[in-house]
Order: structure tokens, then sequence, then C-alpha cells
């Protein structure tokens, strides 16, 4: 059954690949996951700095820096300080991040309709079950990424 599973687990992302090659020819490939989360962050956070995307993307500091210097070099984002505080340092979205946003955010909502079409179809308790097995693979997930980064610090 466990075999059963990670096959099914693993088909299922190759056909959520697919589908994005399909519906999203724009192609986001040169971005990581944690790159658009730290994009979407930047334009959706008011003078957003490397604690405050920390704590909205429960990630730590080192890996928002981290992300951050990526999403500089390719030049989506750019820092800036306001005045009066030169302490602190903020980030803004240019506007090729910007396009990348926009990409990321049209790619989400095709997911949103796909996932709403297929969960509409599912019983009450089957959406219950997903949500719980979801829950506690997404904890697990939490707690190996906490195990990985302190192993790494």
């Amino acid at each position: 059954m466990e075999e059963e599973i990670y096959r099914l687990m693993t088909e299922f992302l190759e056909k959520q690949e697919t589908l994005n090659e399909i519906n999203h020819p724009e192609n986001l490939s040169g971005y990581g996951t944690t790159e658009l989360h730290v994009l979407k962050a930047i334009c959706e956070s008011e003078n957003p700095n490397v604690t405050s995307l920390a704590k909205i993307l429960r990630l730590t500091k080192g890996a928002i820096s981290k992300t951050i210097r990526k999403l500089v070099d390719k030049r989506l984002i750019e820092p800036y300080m306001q005045d009066g505080n030169r302490q602190k340092v903020y980030y803004r979205v240019t506007p090729a991040g910007k396009e990348v946003y926009e990409k990321h955010e049209t790619r989400d909502n095709g997911w949103k309709q796909i996932n709403h079409e297929f969960l509409s179809g599912l019983t009450d308790k089957e959406r219950q079950n997903a949500a719980h097995y979801l829950r506690r693979y997404n904890a697990f997930l939490e707690q190996k990424i906490g195990r990985e980064t302190s192993c790494n610090d």
C-alpha cells in the first residue's frame, strides 16, 4: 500500500507539472517555489523586510535573506530605505517582478479552480479525510524542514 501511495503522489506531481505546461506556457520554471512565495509576499505587504517576510511565510530569516539575494540578482525586487530610518532595509517589486508575480497569480488561480472542481465532487467525509491527511503531512514536512534547517545552521 505504501508503494502505491508513493506512486500516486509522484503521478500527481507529474500531472500537475504537465497541466502547468499546458495551461501556462509563459513558463515559471526559472523560479523556485520559495522565490515565488517571497515575491508574492513582497507584492502584497506594506514595507516588507526580512523579519516581516520570515514571519508571514514562517521561514527563517536566513532562508528569506538567501531568497531575497536571488530575487535581487534576477532583478525582480530592489531594496530601499525609508526616510529617517537608515537601519532597516525594505524591498519592493520591479516591473519585471510584477510581471512574474502576475503570471504566478494566474497559475495559482487556475489551480484553485481545478481544485474546486475536483473537491466539489467529493462527499463531506471525503473532504474531511483529505484535509486531515494534508494537515498531518504538512506538519510532518514542517518538522523535517525544521530538522534540516537546524542541521545546516
